[in-house]
C-alpha cells in the first residue's frame, strides 16, 4: 500500500510495510482490511481501463488522493496530462476494448467503453481533467459526483443528519474508510474477505482512519461507531473487541477507540533495501570465501519474461535471495549449501535489475547482478 502524502509533512511518498497484513488486531484490521478491499476494486478498475500507471509512485504522473465510493465509483486527484490520458484510454487490450471520447462538459472529457467484452473489469465511463479523474458504471452518476466535488451540488455533510459529526470525529487520515445509511457493504467491497470485526454492519454508521507517522515509524488508528440506540450489550461488545491496548470512550450514542502502533519501518518509494549492500571488491571476506567466483550465473530463460539464476556449485551461505528490484519480487533459498540448480526470477521486462544476495553469519552482500533487458 502507498501513502501519497504521509503525516509528518514529507513530500516523498512512502511505502507501507507488508507487516500491516500480519497484525492480528480488530481495530487495526478495519482501515487496512476493509479499506484494502475497497482500494483493490479501484485498482482493478484503473488497471483494466489502461490507467494503472497512475497508482505507481516511483515516477511520472500519479494520483495524489484516491476516493472509492459505492456504485462502484472511484475518483482521483493530481496533476494530469489529458492528452496522455486520452491515448491510454483509447488503447485496447485482452480484456479491454478501449474507450471512445463522447463529450466535454464543465471542463471534463468523458469517455465510454467502445464495446463490452465478455469479461472486463473496466468501468463503463471515465471522466478526466487536468486535476481530477473519475470512473464509474453510469455517466450521469459520475457527472453528479464531479459536480459535488466542485461545490455545485450539496455535499453529504450538509444534507445527511449526523454525517458531519461522524466525519469530524475521524479527523484527517492517510487512509479513511467508513459507511453511512445502511449501504450494501458486500457490493461496495471487492473480492472475498472476512466481515468487519465486532459485528459492525450497515445498521451502524462507522468511520475509521489510519494516520501515518514515518518519522517515528508509527501508525495511529481511530474508530467511531455512531448509533443512537446503542444497547449496553452492544457497547460491551465494541469495548471488548476494539478496546484492547488503546483508549475508548462512550458519549451520546457514539463509541470511539484509538490506538498507536509502533515499529513500522516505512521506506520512501523508489528505494530498495538492498541498495546499500556491498558488492564486487567491497564484499566482506566471509562472503567472498563462501561464494566462489562464477558459482552463480544469471541468464534469460526460454520462457518469455523469465530469467534463471543458476547455482553451478555449492555455496556455503546461510541464505540466498534472488530479487528483481523494479518488479519488487524475490525468492529466498534457505540453507542452500547443498543446492545446485537454478531459481526462476520474474523481472520487469521494461527495465529491471536482478540481484543475488548472500548472507553469512548475519552479514549480507550482492554476489551477482544482471540488467534487464
Amino acid at each position: 500500500m502507498l501513502s501519497p502524502l504521509p503525516s509528518g509533512g514529507g513530500e516523498r511518498p512512502v511505502q507501507i510495510p507488508d507487516r500491516v497484513n500480519n497484525i492480528d488486531d480488530p481495530l487495526f484490521s478495519l482501515p487496512f482490511g476493509v479499506g484494502g478491499r475497497a482500494f483493490a476494486g479501484a485498482s482493478l478498475a484503473l488497471n483494466a481501463s489502461g490507467l494503472e500507471t497512475l497508482l505507481r509512485r516511483v515516477e511520472g504522473e500519479t494520483l495524489s488522493e484516491l476516493f472509492v465510493l459505492d456504485g462502484p465509483r472511484a475518483m482521483g486527484t493530481g496533476a494530469f496530462d489529458t492528452d496522455e490520458l486520452d491515448s491510454r484510454l483509447r488503447d485496447t487490450g485482452e480484456f479491454n476494448s478501449g474507450y471512445e471520447f463522447v463529450e466535454e462538459r464543465n471542463g471534463y472529457r468523458y469517455y465510454e467503453r467502445s464495446e463490452s467484452p465478455e469479461f472486463s473489469l473496466a468501468l463503463e465511463t471515465v471522466a478526466v481533467s487536468e486535476s481530477r479523474i473519475a470512473l464509474g458504471r453510469n455517466r450521469e452518476r459520475i457527472v453528479r459526483l464531479l459536480e459535488t466535488a466542485s461545490g455545485e451540488r450539496e455535499r453529504a455533510v450538509e444534507r445527511l443528519d449526523g454525517f458531519d459529526r461522524l466525519v469530524d470525529s475521524a479527523g484527517d487520515g492517510d487512509v479513511v474508510v467508513g459507511w453511512y445509511g445502511s449501504p450494501d457493504l458486500e457490493a461496495a467491497l471487492a473480492g472475498d474477505g472476512p466481515s468487519p470485526p465486532g459485528g459492525l454492519g450497515p445498521d451502524e454508521n462507522v468511520i475509521t482512519t489510519a494516520r501515518f507517522a514515518p518519522e517515528s515509524n508509527e501508525i495511529t488508528v481511530e474508530l467511531t461507531v455512531q448509533d443512537d440506540s446503542l444497547s449496553p450489550d452492544r457497547r460491551e461488545t465494541l469495548e471488548s473487541t476494539f478496546g484492547a491496548g488503546g483508549e475508548t470512550s462512550l458519549d451520546d450514542g457514539r463509541f470511539s477507540a484509538t490506538r498507536t502502533y509502533n515499529e513500522f519501518p516505512f521506506e520512501p518509494v523508489g528505494t530498495n533495501p538492498t541498495d546499500d549492500l556491498p558488492s564486487g571488491e567491497d564484499l566482506p571476506p566471509e562472503i567472498r570465501e563462501a561464494v566462489p567466483e562464477g558459482a552463480i550465473e544469471i541468464s534469460e530463460a526460454p520462457e518469455a519474461g523469465q530469467y534463471r539464476v543458476e547455482v553451478t556449485e555449492p555455496v556455503q551461505v546461510d541464505e540466498l535471495v534472488v530479487r528483481a528490484v523494479e518488479a519488487d519480487r524475490e525468492s529466498t533459498l534457505m540453507n542452500p549449501s547443498d543446492f545446485v540448480g537454478w531459481i526462476t526470477a520474474f523481472p520487469d521486462t521494461d527495465g529491471d535489475e536482478i540481484r543475488v544476495i548472500a548472507t553469512v553469519d548475519g552479514v549480507s552482500g550482492i554476489v551477482a547482478t544482471e540488467s534487464v533487458p
